[in-house]
């Protein structure tokens, strides 16, 4: 790949470019829809961790190995799927295949009693009680509990959800203690998107947990929001909509925990749009036919075409990186069958006309 887009830099073959380029002035559709998709360059990886991505140690060649393991170790949320594990009979490269539907989940912020500490809640224990509880979780996969230490060095001090579970944490727990006669449980709203430039997606900060309130967190405010609660919680669902969904899973990939998509994003347009049909439209009957914000297929397309301003730690990331575009598939996929099941009656109409 020796020709880059003049839009957004992303490499390409020249076999690629739209029929209305020029040499001065080379046109791509895959990568950017030709500037419509800006989003903010890929940061470099802290240097611990960037030199075990591109390390040529020991230690940098186990983690790579086991790069979807130590990621599951340090995720936020979890990921639900069945992997179809007949592809990897051989012994040819790995494949990721899935089976069934993939969701994220998250659970309350303390662990049920007799029970070790998983995901979120790890990150509420010393570096030392994190690491041997991480390693009590994955007895069997191999995993060092130097690169255990490590990672979650990193992670403690660079991902913004880190700190905003904390700050959620604390302001949870205080609220318990100012109030030990209500009976029922309290939750956080972390207003995910509060704040955030309409392409920069700036990560969280403390301030988008902005609502304590007592109750189980059954009902979200928004399903844009992420809910949280102190504890004895049901896991909760993270939809493909919430601009956690993709931190709060891939903190390896994505270590400062920068926003994800969300159906805020929009499109850097002219004053007149393409008049096309939305696939985000949520179909309660406001949605416009001019198309004016990324969709998730968009966001993702842009995001697998590598720039030359942006860190190429992602595709250095192996079976993690298959991981990573499998579940973005499926949740493109999970997008479009919801807009095709809320607009049935469009859609009907179409065909009679």
């Amino acid at each position: 790949m020796d020709v880059s887009c003049s839009k957004c830099g992303a490499l390409h073959w020249k076999c690629e470019q739209l029929s209305t380029s020029t040499i001065a002035r080379p046109l791509f559709g895959a990568c950017c829809l030709s500037g419509k998709v800006e989003l903010s360059a890929i940061r470099k990886p802290p240097r611990e961790l960037l030199e075990l991505y591109n390390g040529t140690s020991h230690e940098s060649k186990h983690f790579l190995d086991n790069i979807r393991s130590y990621n599951s170790a340090f995720g936020l949320a979890s990921l639900g799927v069945t992997v179809d594990k007949t592809v990897q009979d051989g012994h040819g490269p790995y494949v990721f295949k899935i089976q069934g539907a993939l969701y994220h989940h998250v659970g309350s912020l303390l662990p049920k009693p007799a029970t070790n500490p998983v995901y979120a809640q790890l990150y509420f224990y010393s570096s030392g009680e994190a690491t041997n509880f991480r390693m009590q979780n994955n007895q069997g996969r191999g995993l060092r509990p130097t690169v255990m230490g490590i990672l979650d060095q990193v992670l403690q001090q660079n991902h913004a959800y880190v700190q905003v579970f904390r700050t959620a944490y604390e302001r949870l727990k205080e609220q318990r203690e100012q109030h030990p006669n209500v009976q029922s449980e309290f939750f956080a709203v972390i207003q995910c998107e509060k704040g955030t430039d309409a392409r920069r997606y700036n990560a969280p900060t403390a301030d988008e947990v902005s609502v304590i309130l007592p109750g189980d967190g059954s009902i979200a405010p928004d399903y844009r929001d992420l809910v949280l609660q102190y504890k004895d919680g049901p896991l909760k669902w993270i939809y493909e909509t919430n601009a956690s969904y993709q931190p709060s899973v891939y903190v390896l990939l994505f270590p400062y925990g920068e926003n994800g998509w969300h159906t805020n994003m929009a499109l850097n347009l002219p004053v007149t749009g393409a008049d096309e049909e939305d696939p985000d439209d949520d179909g309660s009957g406001g949605g416009s036919r001019t198309r004016t914000k990324i969709s998730i297929l968009d966001y993702y397309a842009y995001r697998l075409h590598q720039c030359a301003d942006d860190s190429d730690h992602i595709f250095q990331a192996r079976a993690l990186l298959q991981q990573w575009i499998v579940d973005g598939w499926a949740a493109t996929d999970q997008r479009n069958l919801n807009w095709l099941k809320n607009n049935q009656k469009k859609l009907r109409i179409d065909l009679y006309k």
